[in-house]
């Protein structure tokens, strides 16, 4: 990362220092009536959350829920609003930008500049290409080598690729436009990816425009 930012001035951190952390925009949870208010809309998270709490207590999914101890996750505690946790090196959940530098490393990547064509070639496809429960998420996906696939809102022959994150967060690559598409918030939502209603609204905005 230290390579990336000084080469080509983009502004990711994995581990923020604490001198840092005064500028890191607060992390806030969906309140009550905005849950309520997207389940209402999206009926499918009910049935996200029923299959997520209906697995065995030694599932994958439920191992997840369970916070350790020194991660707590609720209504009135998030834990990346501590600098102690912030500063760690985690890449799963330590990382530090905004959507314009997330995007404009992806972009850097998708045109040869940090990823090989053989490596690009990889990538750009799904290696699971059968529609399966994914065991996190629990949720329909195509994958591949670390990035979820979904169809193209435009050509269904193809597919957009990159990755959902917790309060939909998410990036989405579509390579044959060589488009990169970058969404991240403080203010954490209900859903995420495909149950996300905020940045799928951005989505078919942005493909209408095109």
């Amino acid at each position: 990362m230290i390579f990336v930012h000084l080469e080509f001035g983009i502004d990711i951190t994995i581990g923020l220092s604490k001198r840092e952390f005064k500028s890191l925009a607060r992390v806030t949870q969906p309140g009550l009536l905005e849950y309520a208010r997207d389940v209402l809309f999206d009926l499918r998270v009910i049935i996200m959350l029923a299959m997520m709490y209906a697995q065995p207590s030694d599932s994958l999914a439920a191992r997840i829920r369970i916070h350790p101890s020194w991660l707590p996750l609720n209504f009135d505690t998030v834990a990346l609003n501590d600098p102690n946790i912030v500063e760690l090196n985690m890449a799963a959940i330590g990382g530090v930008s905004d959507a314009y530098n997330l995007a404009k490393l992806f972009s850097l990547a998708i045109d040869g500049t940090l990823l090989s064509n053989q490596t690009l070639a990889q990538i750009i496809r799904p290696t699971i290409t059968n529609w399966h429960l994914e065991q996190v998420f629990l949720y329909p996906f195509v994958k591949g080598r670390g990035f979820f696939f979904e169809k193209h809102p435009v050509n269904r022959n193809t597919y957009l690729f990159g990755h959902p994150g917790y309060g939909c967060q998410i990036l989405n690559i579509d390579f044959d436009n060589k488009l990169v598409i970058a969404y991240v918030s403080n203010g954490l939502k209900t859903g995420s990816g495909k149950m996300c209603r905020t940045y799928q609204s951005i989505l078919r905005s942005l493909y209408r425009s095109l």
